[in-house]
């Protein structure tokens, strides 16, 4: 019986250190640890699901430019061309009437303005004001061509001759003066460039 109870015991005694070795041992597993499992997690919602957008250059240049508003453009007409012996109506309500040349003897006669090769014929100039309101004459000028080349406006005031006159028209009036230009002896063809404002607005032209 003694033998039975002492076998017993050292069964038990066995069994309790099996035990304790058993709960001392790491206990083995395959799940990642929570901070590892956190991490993964986060970056796989993170990593994008598509390809970034890449942004041309040119296209990039464009939305950083500021909106500019484009100033519209005046277009110049034109000029109108007015044969000598006609007249023609031409912007702003004005109306330009010119003779024919005919040589000018008396400026032709006056010894300081005797030139070899050369001639002086006279034009006598109309401008009318054809609108309903006050405009100055003297908002134009006139330059000579003879040919190819420029040509002489010869002003001489005490024979009238004193271009285009500082005068004031009123609606429906108009201003009469002489020019005197010289060209050569020869056949040439005379334009007379009527500019107003610095643009040329008509021609007045001829061979003689």
């Amino acid at each position: 019986m003694t033998e039975c109870a002492l076998a017993g015991a050292i069964a038990l005694l066995g069994f309790l250190a099996a035990w304790q070795v058993l709960a001392d041992a790491p206990v083995a597993t395959n799940a990642a640890p929570l901070a590892d499992r956190a991490g993964s997690s986060a970056s796989v919602r993170l990593a994008p699901t598509q390809p970034e957008a890449t942004v041309v250059p040119q296209a990039e240049a464009a939305m950083a430019l500021p909106d500019v508003a484009l100033e519209p453009v005046t277009a110049v007409p034109a000029p109108v061309d007015v044969a000598f012996g006609t007249r023609a109506d031409v912007e702003d309500g004005w109306r330009i009437a010119v003779t024919r040349p005919y040589p000018c003897t008396v400026l032709m006669a006056i010894p300081a303005l005797q030139q070899n090769g050369t001639r002086i014929v006279r034009v006598t100039v109309t401008l009318i004001n054809r609108t309903d309101r006050p405009q100055r004459a003297k908002t134009w000028s006139l330059t000579a061509r003879a040919g190819d080349l420029p040509a002489d406006m010869v002003l001489w005031p005490e024979e009238g001759f004193r271009g285009v006159p500082d005068v004031l028209l009123e609606p429906r009036r108009s201003a009469r003066f002489m020019i005197a230009v010289r060209i050569p002896d020869q056949r040439t063809q005379l334009k007379i460039n009527a500019d107003r404002e610095t643009v040329t607005r008509a021609v007045l032209a001829g061979t003689l």
